[in-house]
C-alpha cells in the first residue's frame, strides 16, 4: 500500500494563471489545486514542445478575486517542477514546488492580456 507523502493539504482551486520558464515565454493555464507548498497547473493552449524538464525553474502569475479591502492583486511565485503529466485527449499538468512568493498590485494591462488569450483560446477549443 501507497502512503500518501505530502506535507501540506491540498485545496482544488480552478482559477486562470500564466507561467512561463527560462525563455521568458508566457503561457495560459488554470491552477488544479494549490497548498503551501506548490500547485498543480493544467496547460490551456495547444501544446506541442516537451513539457519542461524536472527541476527546472517555472515563475507562475494568478490573479487573486478582488476584495473589498485590498486592491486588485496578483500573486506570483516561483518553483521547481517537481512532476509532469501528458495522456492523449488530456491537456498537459506541470507539479510545482514553490521557492518564492510575492504578491503585487495587478496592472490593467495584464488583465486585459490575459483575458484576450483566455478568449482566443476559448474559441480555438469549441471548433
Amino acid at each position: 500500500m501507497k502512503m500518501e507523502q505530502r506535507k501540506f493539504s491540498r485545496l482544488r482551486i480552478r482559477t486562470l494563471c500564466e507561467f512561463s520558464g527560462p525563455n521568458g515565454d508566457q503561457h495560459l493555464a488554470q491552477t488544479r489545486d494549490v497548498s503551501r507548498g506548490g500547485l498543480l497547473i493544467e496547460v490551456l493552449e495547444d501544446w506541442v514542445r516537451p513539457l519542461p524538464c524536472l527541476g527546472e525553474i517555472l515563475t507562475v502569475t494568478i490573479q487573486m478575486p478582488v476584495n473589498e479591502v485590498f486592491p486588485r492583486r496578483m500573486m506570483r511565485c516561483s518553483g521547481s517542477v517537481v512532476r509532469t503529466f501528458t495522456a492523449t485527449g488530456l491537456a498537459p499538468r506541470i507539479a510545482i514546488e514553490f521557492r518564492d512568493i510575492v504578491f503585487a498590485e495587478d496592472r490593467p494591462e495584464r488583465r486585459g492580456a490575459v483575458r484576450s488569450r483566455r478568449c482566443a483560446t476559448s474559441m480555438g477549443n469549441e471548433g
